[in-house]
């Protein structure tokens, strides 16, 4: 027995992790003596026909003659109460041998039964009746045994979910996620106390090589896990009768299993794993989706393709709604008609402006009764105004009158996407100044918009009681764009609403109710996501919205163009509260989901690149068409240093999705052994994308280069290292960014070569960038570039020769005056 006893030691603790435990009334119940009606409960809940042994009594013979045996059972089970002990013997089980087939021939066609005597199962059933009722308060939800109605295929769901979720940053092949796993593993054992067998185990990886998974395995102790073998399928598949196993249509079967899934979720919802699904994707009717995302894991993407693609079709068909009494199927949107189409499908206007879009059919009313409320005040969920002067609470006196006369007049609701705050400013004042002095009697709130928006001169300015128009930046050595973008107010976080009444200009308005709001497109991604996780928060002031303008795109696409781009995509959708407004004013487009059709966008930069071309194309979707003005380019090699010899290379693509890989590969085998001949250093690599920038840094440290960088989130402390090490040699190669050059300018010294890995997006860096090398006579610059960069190269070297270089069949050019 000392050898299987374990060794007393201090077992680790889960901080934080309290588990439930029975209270007094529960501790009662089991301690309770055995009641004489709870042990009839017990004994009537057993087999009738089973007997402990072949000539032994079943439980019939105890039903029958209950009343004149049972106070010998009683009499026992309270001796069994006391002592908590059975007399010898009574509790022994005997070993039948049950034949499995005819006339069997070898121990190998029996089944061995168990035979347990009578007493024993009464007390066993007994205690797991009581245990039944204390269960739920001691077991957490999360439990994977002992829940009633707890299918195993739960749990599985539950794990497939969450290993889902971990894949991000577990589904590297590589030693360090295997060690992960054995901490892991080690950490449940010391914990629980329990020992995972690894002799058992398997391990495998998907996409390693058989040595990597060996390795692996060999360092868990544990097997490799072998592949199944594939087989045609075929002959399973076809009929005992033609020479098949008899096996039914594993396709058939499969889309039926995850038919059957579907009903569950729509059954079960209310357990555990149905609401993992239902945090993680919504309810089962998301399942009809044909939108995708990428959050969701291989198993729901299947599941949700076998009810919706052709190949479920046939269940699809054949699936009919049972309504019932219409609790759990929605009115408009379930397809519970004979024909299997919605309301909704049917009559999409009526749904539109209907205000129990989201009720059961059980709260519609009777069938002779059924009450479908439209028109009288519609929901702001089916309600969109052409502008945003409403409100629930507002009096409708006559500028609430005014407000809501001019919905459809000549007044409209306009969204100005601005970079910086000193750009805000310049605009706004612009906006004062051109409004008619008959609607400018007073401007509200000037004092704190210069303060927010303007400059320390504007700001010292107001404080003496004066304020200029136009601000002059302070002087600088940086060139005269950057002092003109930069010299101002720099701030990267505002939003502002301005209203006009008939005397006053209402700056920082409330957005719901302004004519026009000027915002940073990166705080209306906030405010966008605010209002996904708070109910009590809205955007609705972008339903309403007839004009975007998107000034400065060149700037804004250096922040971060995807921000324009989410923005644009939740314009003029339908509102989810409700207005105070007269129905018959709404524009007929808007309850048709037609409104972003009417919608005017105008787009302003100094030149185009494939982010702004790609919302230009894909989400400017006025039905009178589109107009882009394009200027031809004259470049600006003339404005490069004379005697520096500028090689333009030009590497092969076919397509853009490896057009980074081409130019990596073309830099690894082509440029970069030039630089390796180079013994003096002073090497700088300019690169057009922080992806780039990533890229080669972790080349040259996995070749021990001499390198430093220059980012866009390089801490200025290391950026003064960098440049001086550079200048003094103790660093062959300098990495640097469009992004960093944009936001300081930095002029680095001590460049001997230049190597363009991309070029830039705007056109006067090329020039400030090539200029930066050094006064020796043997000056050159290297420029990568492949068809793809067309837009980027006219901008430097021209339209016409751009044209050219693309297509010529010589893949390098020399420019030099």
């Amino acid at each position: 027995m000392k050898r299987s006893e374990e060794i007393e030691w201090e077992r680790p603790k889960l901080d934080g992790v309290t588990f439930n435990a029975i209270g007094q009334q529960h501790n009662d119940l089991l301690m309770t003596p055995f009641g004489e009606g709870e042990v009839r409960d017990a004994v009537w809940d057993c087999g009738s026909e089973k007997s402990p042994i072949p000539d032994g009594l079943n439980f019939r013979f105890i039903k029958e003659f209950w009343d004149v045996i049972k106070p010998d059972f009683m009499r026992f089970l309270d001796e069994f109460h006391v002592s908590g002990a059975f007399p010898k013997g009574s509790n022994a089980s005997f070993l039948a041998l049950i034949p499995k087939v005819h006339e069997p021939q070898s121990l190998n066609e029996y089944r061995p039964n168990s035979l347990i005597g009578c007493l024993y199962k009464i007390v066993a059933k007994l205690l797991s009746i009581r245990l039944r009722k204390v269960l739920p308060a001691i077991i957490d939800e999360r439990q994977t045994a002992f829940i009633e109605d707890r299918h195993l295929l739960h749990s599985s769901v539950i794990a497939n979910e969450v290993i889902d979720e971990a894949k991000s940053f577990l589904w590297n092949n590589n030693m360090e996620n295997v060690k992960a796993i054995k901490v892991m593993l080690r950490s449940f054992e010391l914990v629980s106390g329990l020992k995972i067998n690894f002799d058992k185990s398997r391990f495998g990886a998907i996409g390693a090589t058989e040595q990597w998974i060996l390795n692996a395995a060999t360092y868990l102790n544990c097997r490799v896990l072998s592949g199944a073998e594939e087989s045609d399928g075929q002959a399973g598949g076809t009929t005992e009768e033609k020479g098949g196993l008899g096996i039914r249509d594993l396709g058939k079967f499969n889309l039926a299993l995850f038919r059957k899934w579907r009903w569950n979720l729509f059954n079960h919802h209310g357990e555990l794993w149905a609401q993992v699904l239902e945090s993680k994707y919504g309810r089962w009717r998301n399942l009809d989706a044909t939108r995708r995302s990428i959050r969701e894991s291989l198993w729901w993407r299947d599941l949700s393709s076998a009810c919706n693609l052709f190949e479920g079709s046939w269940l699809k068909n054949g699936t009919k709604w049972k309504v019932g009494c219409g609790s759990k199927v929605l009115f408009w949107e379930d397809g519970w008609l004979e024909d299997g189409v919605s309301f909704k499908e049917k009559y999409p206007r009526l749904y539109q402006i209907s205000q129990q879009q989201n009720q059961h059919i059980q709260q519609m009313g009777t069938i002779a009764d059924t009450e479908v409320m439209i028109r009288t005040r519609l929901t702001y969920s089916s309600l969109v105004l052409t502008s945003c002067h409403y409100g629930g609470n507002r009096d409708h006196g006559l500028d609430g009158y005014l407000a809501v006369s001019q919905i459809f007049g000549d007044l409209i609701q306009v969204l100005i996407l601005l970079p910086l705050a000193s750009i805000v400013y310049r605009v706004v004042k612009r906006l004062i100044q051109l409004t008619p002095s008959a609607y400018m009697v007073n401007v509200e709130h000037m004092d704190r918009f210069s303060t927010k928006f303007g400059s320390e001169e504007h700001k010292g300015d107001i404080e003496n009681g004066k304020e200029s128009e136009n601000a002059k930046p302070h002087k600088s050595s940086k060139v005269a764009d950057f002092q003109i973008l930069f010299g101002g107010n720099n701030e990267d976080d505002f939003m502002i609403g301005i209203k006009f009444t008939r005397k006053t200009v209402k700056l920082f308005s409330d957005f719901h109710t302004s004519d026009i709001i000027i915002a940073l497109a990166l705080c209306l991604v906030n405010k966008i996501e605010e209002a996904g996780s708070n109910k009590e928060k809205d955007v609705d002031f972008l339903s309403s919205l007839e004009v975007l303008i998107i000034d400065h795109a060149d700037v804004t696409s250096m922040q971060n163009w995807y921000h324009v781009h989410t923005v644009i995509e939740h314009l003029n959708r339908l509102p989810s509260k409700q207005p105070g407004t007269d129905v018959m004013r709404i524009r007929p487009w808007y309850l048709d989901d037609h409104s972003r059709f009417y919608r005017q966008t105008v787009i302003l930069g100094f030149y185009s690149n494939p982010d702004v071309n790609a919302s230009f194309n894909h989400q400017c979707l006025n039905y009178e068409g589109k107009v882009k003005l394009i200027n031809e380019c004259k470049g600006v090699l003339h404005k490069v240093l004379p005697k520096i010899r500028q090689i333009y290379e030009r590497f092969n693509v076919d397509s853009i999705v490896e057009a980074d890989d081409a130019r990596f590969d073309y830099f690894v085998k082509k440029v970069l052994p030039r630089i390796n001949d180079l013994d003096q250093g002073g090497t700088m690599l300019f690169t057009n994308s922080y992806f780039e920038f990533i890229r080669i840094r972790n080349f040259l440290k996995s070749q021990n280069a001499s390198f430093c960088l220059l980012g866009e989130y390089t801490t200025q402390s290391d950026i003064s290292r960098a440049r001086v090490c550079f200048y003094e040699g103790k660093r062959k190669i300098l990495v640097y960014t469009e992004r960093s050059h944009f936001y300081h300018r930095y002029k680095i010294r001590g460049v001997q070569n230049l190597i363009i890995y991309s070029l830039p997006e705007r056109k006067e860096f090329y020039p400030e960038i090539v200029n930066m090398l050094d006064g020796s006579d043997n000056m050159t610059c290297t420029a990568l570039f492949s068809y793809l960069d067309k837009l980027r190269l006219e901008r430097i070297v021209g339209t016409t020769p751009a044209k050219r270089m693309v297509v010529a069949e010589k893949g390098v050019f020399v420019f030099c005056h």
